[in-house]
């Protein structure tokens, strides 16, 4: 197995011989000689202290509790979730799963990440502490290399190549605010990190290469701190997901509808959008008929940016992508989310006060899609809050006031989205899917408000100000957004 011979030499060859281990970057293909055995895994364990994760304002969530993909089923089987599907729903019921699932819809008992298929959890070497979900127990090591040889392969990926340097244009772009040392540990790696494969910094290396390979772009989980904190724990999806008693609320709303169901409203005033097709797009006439006169509808523009001009904070706003009955193809400007046009992302641990934070690891245009938050969708009931930290939930005032968006133990990168009182980005909701055919998965997206530059952070704002001075016995905090910030928040 070779390794690259350009600046990057330094973290090939760690991984390669220094650190006894091979990381599962290029290891998809089985080694020689050897049989992959039978995996187990334990249900989550690990200290308190291995599972805080700081978040401001928002409680750390019990790891080592059910949730709410297994929430009073704890032995149930855990079954892959394929995310092809339109739709994936989480249940136990076996009759309501016979009833529903059918070629767009899955219906799993349990959720957790799985490690992608073509990488090993195999080798001699195990990861002592807490598991991670999605992330291997077991390593291939310099041992396994020398006894079995390998099957030819790069340790480095082209992929991975781009991922570097990404990570390489970051690291220079915040030099300045963390100092030479730290700078050099996280770029070059020291022998304490070299010579010690259970370093917290090798999570995070696991956590960025996998989460990238299931969210489909380059996410980088960092802590530039002289003392590495442990890493965040939770199960990665890169889409929404059901409960039951979520769809079953879901399912019979109007906004499932097809188009010609809906009630005919008169075309003229509308806005104009960007479809590639213009003479054939309903989507105007469908948020029309849905939500004309409960939010403001924000259209992209033909260069795929959401056009913000009419902007304002305090008012509902909702995004309508086009489907199949506009007559466009995938490439249409009006369906961004259904591209998956995700920015690469650095998750990073900011202070003990904020915990972990985005920030962009390449420019963000303003009116740009940065991602979408993605999680379990839960209703609104006592029974579906119980054991489950609700500060990570995220309404959908123009769905359903009867439902969330909950990312506390299974979410996706915009779950570790902080506050700030002059926000980089917004939350918006969108209705899209690609077939009339198919039932609306509720969605969120996060649009950048102005451009933000590599090593910037994209934060939204959690409460309105409004509603803030409305609050009353409630116990507030210092914001800490920024140094200097006198705010307070709830």
């Amino acid at each position: 197995m070779s390794s690259s011979s350009n600046n990057n030499g330094q973290l090939v060859n760690a991984l390669d011989a220094r650190a006894q281990r091979y990381h599962n970057r290029a290891l998809g293909q089985v080694l020689p000689n050897t049989q992959p055995g039978k995996r187990t895994r334990s249900k989550n364990q690990g200290n308190d202290q291995e599972n805080q994760e700081p978040r401001q304002k928002r409680p750390t969530p019990d790891a080592s509790q059910p949730g709410p993909s297994n929430r009073g089923t704890p032995e149930a089987t855990i079954v892959a979730a394929d995310f092809t599907k339109a739709v994936i729903i989480i249940s136990d019921d076996q009759k309501f799963m016979q009833e529903v699932e059918n070629d767009r819809v899955q219906v799993i008992e349990r959720f957790e990440t799985q490690i992608p298929q073509d990488c090993q959890d195999e080798g001699s070497w195990s990861r002592q502490g807490a598991e991670y979900p999605g992330i291997p127990l077991r390593k291939i090591c310099k041992v396994d290399m020398e006894a079995n040889g390998v099957d030819g392969g790069e340790v480095i990926s082209s992929a991975t190549q781009d991922t570097l340097a990404l990570k390489n244009r970051f690291l220079d772009t915040v030099k300045r605010t963390i100092g030479r040392e730290l700078f050099n540990r996280e770029k070059h790696l020291n022998k304490e990190i070299l010579e010690n494969p259970d370093h917290p910094f090798w999570m995070y290396q696991d956590l960025s290469f996998f989460h990238s390979k299931l969210a489909g772009f380059s996410i980088m989980y960092m802590c530039l701190k002289d003392q590495v904190v442990a890493p965040p724990r939770f199960s990665y999806t890169p889409v929404n997901m059901f409960t039951k008693s979520a769809y079953n609320v879901w399912k019979n709303n109007a906004a499932n509808k097809r188009f010609e169901e809906l009630k005919k409203v008169s075309i003229t005033g509308l806005k104009k959008t960007v479809c590639e097709n213009p003479s054939g797009c309903v989507c105007n006439q469908r948020f029309a008929a849905l939500y004309d006169d409960k939010a403001t509808q924000f259209l992209y523009k033909a260069d795929g940016l959401l056009n913000l001009k009419d902007y304002n904070p305090g008012e509902s706003r909702l995004v309508m992508e086009c489907s199949d009955a506009c007559g466009c193809t995938i490439n249409c400007p009006n369906r961004q989310l259904q591209r998956e046009h995700n920015k690469a992302l650095v998750v990073y641990h900011e202070d003990e006060l904020r915990g972990f934070g985005l920030r962009a690891a390449e420019p963000i245009k303003k009116g740009q899609l940065i991602t979408h938050y993605a999680g379990v969708i839960h209703t609104i009931s006592k029974e579906d809050h119980k054991n489950r930290q609700i500060s990570y939930d995220a309404e959908l005032t123009m769905f359903s006031k009867r439902l969330v968006i909950a990312s506390d133990t299974v979410g996706n990168v915009a779950r570790f989205l902080g506050h700030a009182c002059s926000p980089s980005a917004v939350f918006m909701e969108i209705y899209s899917r690609k077939s009339e055919e198919e039932i609306v998965v509720p969605q969120i997206g996060v649009y950048a408000l102005k451009d933000i530059k590599i090593g910037e952070a994209v934060t939204i704002s959690y409460w309105k100000k409004d509603d803030l001075r409305k609050q009353k016995g409630v116990t507030q905090v210092r914001c800490g957004c920024k140094f200097g910030c006198k705010s307070w928040i709830k």
